[in-house]
């Protein structure tokens, strides 16, 4: 998963991929502007409830967010009011999929 944001717009891209090699991505522009970090959640929200509705019982997530899955994990305080909405969010979501691991790779 990945989200980009500027001063015009913001998308995030997403990559769900089975055990058997099937994948299905999605690239969505959102109707607003948003911060990076910001971005960098509502691409895993986005994420998780397509996982949600494929039925997924167990996901290995990758981002390039330090942040995010710093603060997914719980290694990283999450101060902002917004973070933290979009983190109760994204750990209620979490809770209704089961198994979920979160791994930070390099920006490509």
């Amino acid at each position: 998963m990945d989200g980009a944001s500027n001063t015009c717009e913001a998308r995030i891209g997403i990559v769900l991929e089975s055990l058997e090699g099937i994948k299905l991505e999605y690239l969505l522009k959102l109707g607003f502007l948003t911060s990076n970090n910001e971005v960098e959640y509502e691409v895993l929200v986005a994420g998780l409830q397509a996982a949600m509705k494929l039925g997924t019982v167990e996901l290995e997530v990758y981002s390039d967010s330090q942040l995010v899955v710093s603060q997914v994990k719980g290694s990283f305080e999450v101060r902002d009011p917004k973070m933290v909405e979009y983190l109760k969010l994204a750990l209620s979501l979490q809770a209704s999929i089961g198994s979920m691991k979160v791994s930070q790779i390099s920006k490509g």
